[in-house]
Order: C-alpha cells, then sequence, then structure tokens
C-alpha cells in the first residue's frame, strides 16, 4: 500500500492573504483519501534561507511565495480480535499497541491478562505479510492490524494441591501446568495422568507423560495412588 503523501498541485497566482485553505481550494479541494484526520496534519515546505523547513499549519494560516502545502493520505490502522470495538481506526504518529486497545474499546471479558502477553501485530513487508508479537508500550504502523487473541485455559484436576483452570501459554506442558497448580499432592500417582481433549465434537482421553504438550481446554487428570 502506498504511503505516498499528496502536495497541492502549484498554483499559477499569489494573492495577498492567501491562506492554506484557500490555497487548497484553488487546486481543486482535498480528495476522498484526505479525511479530516488527515487535515488537522497538513504541513508547509518552506525555504528559510538555504534550508528547507517543514512546518505544521492550520488550515486558516496564511501563505508565502513559494510555499509546498502538503497533505498527508488518510491513513487506518485496524484492531481485531478481543476488543471491545474491532475495525479501523485513523492513524496518527506515535500511537502505540495500548492506545491502539484503547481507542478500540478495551479489552473484552474473554481477553484476560493471559492474552495481554500474545498480542500481534500483522504487518506488511513489501508483498508479505508478517506476524510480529508486540508489548503494549511498541508503536503501530500504518496498516498494521493488532490481533487480540482470545484469553485460554487449561485445567488441572485430581491430586493437585489448587486444581481448577490456569492461563494457557504456547509450549506449556504437564509438568508445567501441574506445577502451576501447585503441584502434585502426597497421594498422587505420576503414572497413568490422563488428558480429556476435545476432537472435534468428540472427547477422548490420552495417556500422556510429564514431558508431553498440553494444548489450550484440555483437562489434566492426576490419578490417586493406592500403594
Amino acid at each position: 500500500m502506498s504511503r505516498a503523501r499528496s502536495k497541492i498541485p502549484a498554483v499559477t497566482h499569489n494573492e495577498e492573504g492567501l491562506t492554506v485553505l484557500k490555497a487548497i481550494t484553488l487546486a481543486g479541494g482535498f480528495t476522498d483519501k484526505a479525511s479530516k484526520a488527515s487535515r488537522g496534519r497538513v504541513k508547509i515546505k518552506r525555504m528559510k534561507g538555504t534550508q528547507e523547513e517543514t512546518v505544521p499549519v492550520q488550515l486558516e494560516d496564511g501563505v508565502l511565495p513559494d510555499d509546498v502545502i502538503v497533505v498527508p493520505e488518510y491513513r487506518n490502522f485496524y484492531v481485531s480480535g478481543e476488543v471491545r470495538q474491532p475495525g479501523g481506526y485513523p492513524y496518527e504518529e506515535g500511537v502505540t499497541v495500548l492506545k491502539a486497545l484503547t481507542i478500540a474499546g478495551g479489552l473484552t471479558d474473554k481477553a484476560a491478562k493471559g492474552s495481554r502477553g500474545r498480542i500481534k501485530i500483522k504487518r506488511l513487508n513489501g508483498s508479505a505479510e508478517e506476524t510480529i508479537l508486540v508489548r503494549l508500550e511498541d508503536t503501530v504502523l500504518p496498516d498494521d492490524i493488532v490481533v487480540v487473541p482470545e484469553y485460554q485455559n487449561v485445567y488441572v484436576s485430581g491430586q493437585v494441591r489448587t486444581p481448577g483452570g490456569y492461563p494457557y501459554e504456547e509450549g506449556l506442558t504437564v509438568l508445567k501446568a501441574v506445577t502451576m497448580a501447585g503441584g502434585f499432592t502426597d497421594k498422587a500417582s505420576k503414572r497413568g495422568i490422563k488428558i480429556k481433549r476435545l476432537n472435534g465434537k468428540e472427547e477422548e482421553s490420552l495417556s500422556v507423560k510429564l514431558e508431553d504438550s498440553v494444548f489450550p481446554d484440555d483437562v489434566i487428570v492426576i490419578p490417586e495412588s493406592f500403594f
């Protein structure tokens, strides 16, 4: 997607009291790509001695001879997933992931703290799209898609000290999940551990080892030892 900024076509005459808005009107007015958000970011390129400087201006500001008025193209960033108001929003320089989420209404109830460490941005890199794991303080670029995943749990039941649901994280093993649940009780058997897992609409029961991987919504069942 183009990131070019459009210059106002040359105006063939200058007049006393000419403003930025009048100059743009003489040049045919704003294009469809120049929304209200863009109009607040109009700049003038102006020679000061031998140096060119870029000056932010308001539409009512005066124009000098040889000024070049630059109207930035309207750009969006997008927020999807577990936010209250997903969609596209006008890009502004310096917007962070946290600010983007705030603009999109904040996180939903399904996006608890466990999701915040897994927020991603989908970004065009040339003709290829890349997915980047980001932090709340990272900067968003035009056309980025901020993706907030749904909060997911794994569950540990049976002979652990604190049975219940725990935040899923990539690479989670049976042993790590048991550790999150407070570890084995004195009655626990480390043999015969099973995972209850949905396979489509059917629930299957799998025998697992401590080093095996766990998936979202798995229920780990730690049996009691009878010896």
